[in-house]
C-alpha cells in the first residue's frame, strides 16, 4: 500500500469533512489556518491521482514526493501544449 497525503485547501476542507472520497480516507490535522491533512492507502497512484486532478488547484500533494513530481510534469506538459 502506497501512503498519500493531500493538503487540502481550507476553502474547500467541508467536503474532505463530509465524505470520503476513498475507504482509506482519514484526516490526520485541521491546521489553524483550516486547510486539512489527508491520509489516503492506495495499491496504485492512478487511484488517487483522479481525486487531485478533480479538485485542482485546491489540493496539494504533500506526499509522496514521487506523486508530486509526476502531477507537475503532466501539468507543465499540458499547459505547454495549450
Amino acid at each position: 500500500m502506497i501512503e498519500v497525503v493531500l493538503e487540502i485547501d481550507r476553502s474547500k476542507a467541508f467536503y474532505f469533512e463530509a465524505k470520503n472520497y476513498l475507504k482509506s480516507q482519514s484526516i490526520l490535522e485541521k491546521k489553524e489556518n483550516g486547510n486539512l491533512l489527508v491520509s489516503y492507502k492506495v495499491t496504485q497512484l492512478l487511484e488517487i491521482k483522479e481525486l487531485i486532478h478533480r479538485w485542482l488547484p485546491f489540493v496539494k500533494v504533500i506526499s509522496p514526493l514521487a506523486l508530486k513530481e509526476e502531477l507537475y510534469q503532466e501539468l507543465t506538459e499540458y499547459l505547454s501544449h495549450s
